[in-house]
């Protein structure tokens, strides 16, 4: 009697898995598909895109790490190019607590943070935040789901990593989806949610 397996079929030495083709050399292991929502590598997943055919995703912390502080205690003077990256919140991160005079910021709170062994997390640039804000109702269900986690308040003010000169910086607004470039950095208390990506 021919004995059918469910999305497993074995041919002469070959293994055929979800219409992927694999010699027995290789790994039997493949990679799920992630998506938004999915609580993952200390977080939840809040944004996702594919290149080069291999996935990358945003993961966002659960909790705010903090619930209102300025933007670096250095003020008047700027951090410069290396601080003004729209998309690479890391890079923004490390120039900001690496400037003369720091000791202090919203940036140093996500780089020192850790979870679930993972501690490669920084404060997001301004298009990371916005990523984040596109997918907000699927990434607050998921934070609801899980014990001990906080939602990312609707009315709420986040610091970007992305510096606008000597005296300000961005801050993305979850009430209205608008990013703001003209908050002073030293004086206007914002939250802090850290991110790290795949």
């Amino acid at each position: 009697m021919k004995r059918v397996k469910n999305l497993l079929t074995v041919v002469y030495g070959a293994v055929f898995v979800f219409g992927a083709f694999c010699l027995t050399s290789c790994s039997s292991s493949v990679e799920p598909i992630k998506a938004v929502g999915e609580l993952y590598g200390g977080g939840v997943i809040a944004a996702m895109w594919t290149q080069d055919g291999v996935q990358h995703g945003i993961i966002v912390a659960l909790t705010d790490q903090s619930l209102g502080r300025s933007w670096s205690n250095v003020s008047e003077k700027e951090v410069g190019s290396v601080a003004r990256s729209r998309s690479n919140g890391l890079e923004n991160s490390l120039a900001i607590t690496a400037q003369a005079g720091h000791l202090n910021s919203a940036a140093k709170v996500c780089l020192d943070y850790s979870n679930d062994g993972f501690s490669d997390w920084y404060l997001p640039a301004i298009e990371e935040l916005e990523r984040i804000y596109e997918n907000r109702e699927t990434v607050n269900a998921a934070l609801a789901a899980v014990p001990g986690a906080t939602e990312i308040p609707k009315t709420a003010g986040y610091w970007s990593s992305t510096e606008n000169g000597a005296i300000l910086a961005w801050n993305y607004n979850f009430n209205f989806g608008i990013a703001s470039n003209y908050s002073t950095k030293n004086l206007v208390n914002f939250r802090v949610r850290a991110i790290r990506t795949f």
